[in-house]
């Protein structure tokens, strides 16, 4: 698919893209000092959560995008639970 501009996928080319943008901490006004762990825009490295971004496509056009996020395919393993 050559009007495929970039691609990224967690493990691999993500951190160079992330990289620049600081990561983020939520807060909430009504309970202070709660802040949560610091997110980025996609996963560096490992999932944390389900339900977060694991691969970004940038195309030309909308359905070419579409087309080439089909064809990710991620292969997750489990991990153990880790208690402090």
């Amino acid at each position: 698919m050559s009007s495929i501009q970039r691609s990224a996928i967690a493990a691999r080319s993500a951190a160079a893209w992330c990289t620049p943008i600081r990561p983020w901490v939520g807060a909430l006004s009504h309970l202070k000092g709660l802040k949560s762990a610091p997110q980025s825009a996609i996963a560096i490295g490992r999932v944390c959560w389900q339900g977060e971004a694991v691969a970004a496509v940038v195309a030309t056009r909308r359905a070419i995008a579409e087309d080439a996020a089909e064809l990710v395919d991620v292969d997750f393993s489990d991990r153990h639970a880790q208690c402090a």
